[in-house]
């Protein structure tokens, strides 16, 4: 049991670095562990990239190996004492490629054994000598868990992981509990971003995701859907001859949005006012097992619908899709969208790579479907959700659906 929980606190991520480097055992059969759910839909990349160690000396003749089996390996088997030794001898015989990555093996063997004092010199290592590395916020979270629950000192050593390697196991393990702290402190936006690294990995029945996922809800309702200034915003300055449309072309944001942010009515706009307008990645998920999709913006959680999907007979195909259309009233095989037997309701978001498909809202005869296996294959939605999310996300928005 042991040996498993210290697999979920590897080094820096739980990905190919850490793999390579020899924090993670392999699982059985020879694979590793599957990662949690990411912020994106392919799951995130290990924080630095590939950052497996080159070969050492540069790919010249490697110094002679100390005796005996590599650190890593007694590492990986939980002979933590046996590790220690070993991983210091490679140390001292500098033949180590990924230094910091040994530092962080010996501190997490010995914390391994219930010895923190002598942990802690090596945690402060990493952060001392490499302040750079993908290991800093396995040492900030361990150096943290040192302070009093709730403190000042606690919460900033914490922060500051989630700000070195937000993707990393050790950050996914403090996450809901930063989050609590973040959120208790006014910090909204660090606290999003916590609660979304929280959520995700939580399964669908979890009450504690449902009570995360209300409270995200809330956050963004000041985040996102208000004219408060955030890190992911900017405020564009209206310029004489300027439209919403002439801005959204500029800053690749929706008039819908920029309607709903700054209260704005109509489209008349004042020369000299300020904008507030989102920037960055926005991405969707539907889960076809839970009837539901979410939008991302940057990887951080902005919202969750019911949504309806295709019958058995016309199952909606899983995929990764691109938003190239967006419509307002669409029209449906001639039949206009206030007419009843129009199934699209008030918007259409089509699919690139198959315009046949695509997001849609929902006849109102129709709308007690929304939630249940109902559509000829399209993502089916209430119409008052098609219109928010009409606004939210532009063109060229990724959706990733998923079994």
């Amino acid at each position: 049991m042991k040996k498993i929980l210290l697999a979920l606190c590897v080094l820096g991520g739980a990905g190919y670095a850490a793999w390579r480097c020899g924090l993670i055992p392999k699982a059985p059969g020879g694979g590793t562990e599957a990662p949690a759910a990411g912020a994106s839909n392919a799951g995130p990349a290990a924080p630095g990239g590939d950052n497996a160690p080159p070969v050492p000396g540069g790919g010249l003749t490697p110094p002679p190996v100390p005796a005996g089996k590599p650190g890593k390996d007694l590492y990986a088997e939980g002979k933590y004492a046996e590790a220690v030794g070993a991983l210091q001898r490679e140390l001292t015989a500098k033949m180590v490629a990924d230094v910091p990555c040994h530092y962080g093996m010996i501190a997490y063997a010995h914390e391994a054994m219930k010895q923190p004092d002598a942990a802690l010199p090596w945690w402060n290592r990493i952060l001392a000598e490499f302040p750079e590395t993908v290991y800093c916020a396995d040492a900030e979270c361990a150096l943290g868990r040192r302070a009093a629950a709730g403190s000042e000192v606690r919460r900033g050593h914490f922060t500051r992981a989630l700000a070195r390697s937000p993707d990393s196991a050790a950050v996914k393990m403090i996450a809901g509990e930063l989050a609590d702290m973040l959120d208790k402190a006014g910090q909204k936006f660090e606290a999003r971003q916590a609660y979304t690294i929280a959520w995700e990995q939580m399964p669908p029945a979890d009450p504690r995701r449902t009570a995360i996922e209300s409270r995200l809800n809330a956050l963004n309702q000041s985040l996102v859907f208000s004219s408060e200034p955030t890190p992911d915003s900017t405020f564009y300055v209206i310029q004489p001859g300027d439209s919403l449309a002439i801005i959204a072309s500029k800053t690749n944001c929706p008039i819908g949005y920029m309607r709903r942010a700054n209260r704005i009515k109509g489209d008349n706009i004042v020369a000299g006012n300020k904008l507030k307008v989102l920037q960055g990645t926005w991405t969707g998920r539907v889960e076809l097992s839970q009837c539901r999709m979410t939008l991302f913006l940057n990887g951080h959680f902005i919202r969750r619908y019911v949504v309806g999907i295709g019958k058995p007979e016309t199952p909606t195909p899983p995929g990764t899709y691109t938003v190239s259309e967006k419509l307002t009233d669409p029209d449906w095989k001639g039949i206009p969208s206030a007419d009843p037997r129009n199934i699209l309701g008030t918007r259409w978001l089509s699919f690139f790579e198959d315009p046949t498909y695509g997001i849609h809202g929902t006849a109102l005869s129709a709308d007690s479907t929304v939630g249940t296996p109902s559509s000829n294959g399209c993502v089916r939605m209430h119409n008052a959700d098609v219109e928010e999310v009409y606004d939210l996300i532009p063109k060229g928005t990724k959706i990733a659906v998923v079994p």
